[in-house]
């Protein structure tokens, strides 16, 4: 016969039963199973729709929702990406780098006489306008299929701005590596993912520490548990 226990919740004395070895009382055990079992009212940031979840951090009502807000929040970005010359100039330099990347790869794979030049005909003369350099101020002649903002010496100095490679120290094994962006902070994906693992570990860690985060986990659990039975007496039947 089991003895009694602790709650380690509100401390009362209670006697284990059931399979498994108890750590909360019957009555903070239905407490647990309430607050997992109540529903939270939410406001859907897509459609404006209220609907009922279990975690508090859900912002949108269903998946077409969800992808909706995230396709308008990269339009934003990207919008107030592009309202920056300078950074608009960044990215037209690694558009050049990666046309010019392309145009190397397939290089040689073209017919002869597939252009212009090829046939012995002169280019067809550019009609663009003089333009205003929007970093430097210079007037220039924009060239190419595009309108360019950025003058030759701007877009050169840019794409060799783009092109350069830092070297940069993984936060995770130490390891010296190269990059072009300045925000990476780990070498290889086994890295990352090894960080967000042991973030992970320590984040339940706190949880399972916290006596009623404990009882809520536990909760879920037998929630999780419970639900599968069912699921699995409705095949059965």
């Amino acid at each position: 016969m089991a003895g009694t226990a602790a709650c380690r919740l509100c401390g009362a004395s209670f006697e284990p039963h059931g399979r498994g070895s108890r750590v909360y009382c019957e009555r903070c055990t239905e407490k647990a199973d309430r607050d997992v079992a109540s529903a939270i009212g939410a406001k859907c940031k897509g459609c404006g729709r209220e609907f009922s979840t279990r975690n508090r951090l859900v912002r949108y009502c269903s998946d077409k929702c969800r992808s909706d807000g995230t396709r308008r929040l990269r339009r934003e970005y990207r919008r107030r990406y592009m309202a920056d010359p300078e950074k608009h100039a960044m990215w037209l330099a690694r558009t050049r780098l990666a046309a010019a990347g392309r145009r190397r790869a397939v290089k040689g794979k073209r017919p002869a006489g597939g252009s212009s030049a090829a046939a012995g005909r002169p280019p067809r003369p550019s009609r663009a306008k003089q333009r205003t350099c929007e970093l430097c101020g210079r007037i220039f002649a924009p060239r190419g299929g595009t309108a360019r903002i950025h003058c030759e010496r701007c877009a050169a100095r840019l794409a060799r701005e783009v092109s350069k490679v830092l070297r940069v120290k993984c936060k995770e094994c130490g390891k010296e590596f190269s990059t072009k962006r300045r925000t990476v902070r780990y070498c290889s994906t086994a890295c990352s993912t090894e960080v967000i693992r042991r973030r992970l570990r320590e984040y339940a860690r706190r949880r399972a520490a916290d006596p009623e985060q404990a009882a809520i986990l536990s909760a879920r659990d037998r929630a999780r548990k419970g639900a599968k039975a069912r699921k699995k007496a409705e095949r059965q039947k």
